[in-house]
């Protein structure tokens, strides 16, 4: 069998098992989730409880570098114990991979207790650029959890079209032309093609190049074409969304398909918050050169 087919009868299988035992045992399967849950949020909260003593009041860009190795040590433990208790019939996760994760975390979190507790090394360094350059990070990743949110949307209106064989993942939905042509939704194609090629870019230039200047300015006017597309995108799908399952573009409350509440004015919040990222973002390059273009301050 091919590998690709392979993977994809795996990944059904898995999703098949996991709504069966969510059947069968509903209250077990909340709490393993909760108990799963609780070994993502320990970690972090246990960082944020122990931040003020490892840093000794040194708070700026560095912490979000010990965040993520937080981040890293949660992903490491809530799998350890997802594979344990296996919440997922047959969900086992490489101890390699767990054993990574910690170490990665560690290491992450050491490197910025140096950074912030020794003396050489942190007049060394410009905080400001830390700071600048830490955030934009962050600011990525919040571009890259609305772009996933409107993957998942499209996945649920458009997955039945693909076909129950290729019902894994979206690579399979931008892989057939025949079905956007039947939904009328090849510009979204392209606009996902696009998005994607952007935001790699950013991404790499940010990391090579983050620590410059004249870089920094020149890459917040990128990133706010991002953060437009990423609000196109995000409002795209939500609107597609209410359209097929509410009759309407625009949805003032309605229960949605997961038994939770749609509404547009919440997705209109939320594109504004999308929108306040990206300025923040331009505001914090600008106050790399001098230029205080915050509209608070």
């Amino acid at each position: 069998m091919h590998p690709k087919k392979k993977r994809q009868k795996h990944l059904i299988s898995e999703y098949v098992s996991d709504h069966a035992f969510k059947r069968a045992h509903p209250f077990r399967y909340w709490g393993h989730i909760a108990v799963c849950a609780l070994a993502i949020l320990l970690p972090i909260g246990a960082y944020a409880f122990g931040l003020p003593y490892l840093t000794h009041g040194r708070e700026n860009g560095w912490v979000v570098l010990g965040l993520i190795g937080a981040f890293f040590i949660s992903a490491g433990l809530a799998s350890a114990i997802a594979s344990a208790i296996s919440i997922w019939d047959g969900f086992k996760a490489p101890k390699l991979l767990i054993l990574a994760c910690f170490a990665v975390g560690a290491l992450l979190i050491g490197v910025m207790v140096f950074m912030l507790r020794n003396d050489t090394a942190f007049n060394a360094i410009d905080q400001h650029a830390v700071t600048y350059y830490f955030c934009t990070h962050l600011f990525l990743l919040f571009m890259l959890i609305y772009y996933v949110r409107f993957h998942g949307t499209i996945l649920c209106v458009y997955g039945r079209h693909i076909g129950k064989r290729r019902m894994n993942g979206l690579e399979s939905f931008w892989e057939r032309k025949s079905v956007h042509a039947a939904l009328d939704i090849k510009w979204l194609q392209w606009l996902n093609r696009i998005y994607i090629a952007i935001f790699l870019i950013e991404l790499v230039v940010h990391l090579l190049f983050g620590w410059i200047k004249s870089v920094a300015v020149a890459f917040s006017f990128f990133f706010a074409i991002l953060a437009l597309m990423t609000i196109v995108l995000f409002l795209a799908g939500e609107i597609i969304d209410h359209k097929r399952y509410h009759g309407h573009a625009f949805v003032l409350l309605a229960r949605s398909r997961d038994r939770g509440l749609d509404s547009s004015l919440v997705d209109l919040v939320e594109a504004s918050m999308i929108a306040l990222c990206a300025y923040a973002q331009m505001s914090m390059a600008f106050e790399r050169v001098g230029v205080d273009i915050w509209l608070f301050s």
